[in-house]
């Protein structure tokens, strides 16, 4: 039986046989989920292991989880206060024509918070369409901006 270590890098390695990226693993996964041989492609028979419903189940909560996980993507200034100085600056770069997920990199916060504080300083009107907070941007086509 293989030895499994997980490291930070999101990268697994089995002793002796080298390190495998998460990319690469989740769609060995995911392949095998839908019960096809991930190295050759074919369809696994019937009665194998891997068409267990509880296992493909299984298969299926790990995808799901790891897609989970990254929509809880945290970022470094999420809930703190903007300051003067950096409302300066994101109206300047809006006003350039700067991307929002541009300005999310730079102000390392969600697409939300940015649409939001722009929305504070006037540069954006918030509508609401079928029960759910969006953003119209004034001077600025939509395509412009994503």
């Amino acid at each position: 039986r293989s030895q499994f270590s997980f490291n930070l890098t999101k990268r697994f390695e089995i002793s002796g046989e080298g390190i495998m990226d998460i990319i690469r693993a989740k769609e060995i996964i995911s392949t095998l989920a839908d019960g096809i041989d991930p190295i050759t492609g074919e369809l696994l028979p019937a009665e194998h292991i891997c068409n267990n419903p509880e296992v493909v189940r299984a298969f299926y909560t790990i995808l799901q989880h790891d897609n989970v996980t990254k929509q809880k993507k945290t970022y470094e200034n999420a809930g703190k206060k903007w300051t003067k100085e950096d409302d300066a600056l994101l109206k300047q770069l809006f006003e350039q024509g700067v991307k929002v997920s541009e300005l999310q990199k730079k102000f390392v916060r969600s697409r939300g918070s940015i649409q939001s504080r722009l929305a504070k300083l006037g540069l954006i009107d918030e509508v609401f369409s079928y029960g759910v907070k969006h953003s119209t941007y004034m001077q600025t086509k939509e395509s412009d901006i994503y």
